[in-house]
């Protein structure tokens, strides 16, 4: 696990545009060990000058602070991802980097421009010069390149480079995030180019996984969902799960096995006033779950240190703020130890498919573009129910349509032939619900293994029953036996 904007050098620019200081380089060892403290193993460095990166050609790194950044990480029991600005700009090039003249990177200011390489094999020789002084550092495990690259990228300047860098070692991690699957139609040019002629968003989608792992060659992608909003135009600033929160996990699940690879997800710990809302421990359990539920293979965040720039967006919440002060740090810790307990045991299945409930008038508009099954195999019923509190909740806020709500899913481990069913209350954390989900098996299973917050326990299942309470944001993993 790693999350984006490691401890900083204590600088930042406000959201008026002032730059702000802490007084003091966050870049310690000590902060090191807090942030692996927090149940996180690899260092993300990366962005802009303030997190630290490698700026190559300007620096020698010998005297970097990258050096520094890595001996430390090496002290600290952590493994670097590392961003090179000069392997960087390759990845966001829309041209391709092999021919004569030059190519120009136009994606973020400042703007550049390089000369391109005479053929594939000159590439290589630039990046294995450029990695020759870092690659074989103890804790460097490897390279950032370009954010939610679109497919023009793609196809052109992050595909040779990620090429590139596995030519010159085939066992060094390249990682960005890829885009999650948004069913916009203005999102078709970002997922299938501007002259495509796709007009839906889903079969754009698709193309864009299959020319991720085709040209690139990588065996995984990393989305992003962000999934708890808020609608700050609005006068009561009302909270909600973003629509497409839950589908985007389970088309990158299907759409990544179908390329013969997987996915992670980036874990949102940020809120700004731009529309993100202040999060609780329960919206990170949230978060953690659903994404273990469908089929993700790791789990990442955003963000981990208050990001350095942050005038457009007006970041107010992190995991850590840009004092040092922890936020969200033991919430997310806690949530962490739990998520790797039950990781231990979830990632040995294969995500299948999803039965929804709700008790309400309707069903959350986060269950949009779901795939349901209408039932799970080896299960007689999914029933759902709630308490007098939450009932009394959902009757007061009629109007607004709210709903206590579950997910569960089926999952199935082919070496042992054992099928998983996770259950989650999917309903908004923000209502403070907790719901009751009861499976009733066909008949011959006795026993289940249930892991819950992190505890594995073998509970007897009674009359082919088997009920649980779930609080805001938890779940229950469970594997039956006969």
């Amino acid at each position: 696990m790693y999350a984006h904007s490691s401890p900083d050098t204590g600088k930042w620019i406000d959201a008026d545009g002032v730059e702000r200081s802490a007084g003091q380089n966050f870049r310690t060892l000590e902060r090191w060990k807090e942030y692996k403290a927090c149940g996180l193993d690899t260092l993300w460095l990366g962005g802009n000058n303030y997190f630290g990166q490698y700026p190559g050609d300007f620096e020698d790194f010998e005297d970097s602070q990258m050096k520094k950044n890595l001996d430390m990480a090496e002290i600290a029991g952590l493994k670097v991802l590392m961003m090179d600005l000069r392997i960087l700009r390759m990845s966001e090039c829309k041209e391709s980097l092999i021919g004569s003249g030059k190519c120009e990177v136009k994606r973020n200011p400042p703007y550049y421009t390089f000369d391109k390489f005479k053929d594939f094999d000159a590439l290589v020789k630039y990046v294995e010069a450029c990695t020759r002084p870092y690659r074989n550092h103890p804790a460097f495990l490897g390279m950032n390149l370009s954010d939610e690259a679109p497919y023009a990228e793609i196809a052109a300047g992050y595909g040779m480079t990620y090429n590139a860098l596995k030519a010159v070692d085939p066992d060094m991690a390249v990682r960005s995030a890829t885009v999650a699957f948004c069913d916009d139609l203005g999102w078709i040019p970002h997922f299938a180019g501007a002259d495509s002629g796709i007009e839906k968003p889903s079969l754009a989608y698709k193309k864009y996984v299959k020319t991720w792992f085709k040209l690139t060659g990588a065996d995984m992608i990393t989305i992003d969902s962000y999934p708890f909003r808020a609608q700050r135009w609005a006068k009561d600033q009302d909270p909600y799960i973003f629509p497409n929160a839950l589908t985007c996990l389970q088309k990158a699940y299907r759409e990544s096995k179908a390329n013969g690879g997987r996915y992670d997800v980036l874990i949102q710990s940020w809120a700004a006033a731009l529309a993100w809302r202040t999060l609780t421990e329960a919206d990170i359990r949230w978060q953690l779950n659903m994404a273990l539920g469908f089929g993700a293979a790791n789990l990442h965040y955003f963000i981990y240190w208050m990001k350095p720039n942050h005038k457009a967006e007006g970041d107010f919440q992190a995991i850590m703020d840009h004092y040092g002060n922890k936020m969200l740090y033991d919430e997310v810790r806690r949530c962490n130890a739990e998520t790797q307990a039950l990781a231990k045991i979830i990632l040995n299945y294969d995500y299948q498919k999803t039965y929804t409930a709700f008790f309400g008038c309707h069903p959350p508009n986060y269950f949009y573009g779901l795939d349901e099954a209408e039932k799970l195999d080896h299960i007689q019923r999914v029933k759902l129910t709630v308490g007098k509190e939450t009932a009394d909740k959902i009757a007061q806020r009629a109007a607004d349509k709210v709903s206590a709500a579950a997910i569960v899913n089926q999952l199935y481990d082919k070496e042992k032939n054992l099928y998983g069913y996770f259950s989650a209350n999917a309903t908004d954390p923000v209502l403070d619900m907790s719901v009751t989900v009861t499976l009733t098996f066909e008949r011959g299973y006795k026993r289940a293994l249930t892991v819950r917050k992190g505890v594995c326990e073998y509970v007897e299942i009674t009359d082919s029953r088997l009920g649980f309470d779930i609080e805001p944001g938890g779940s229950c993993f469970v594997v039956p036996y006969k």
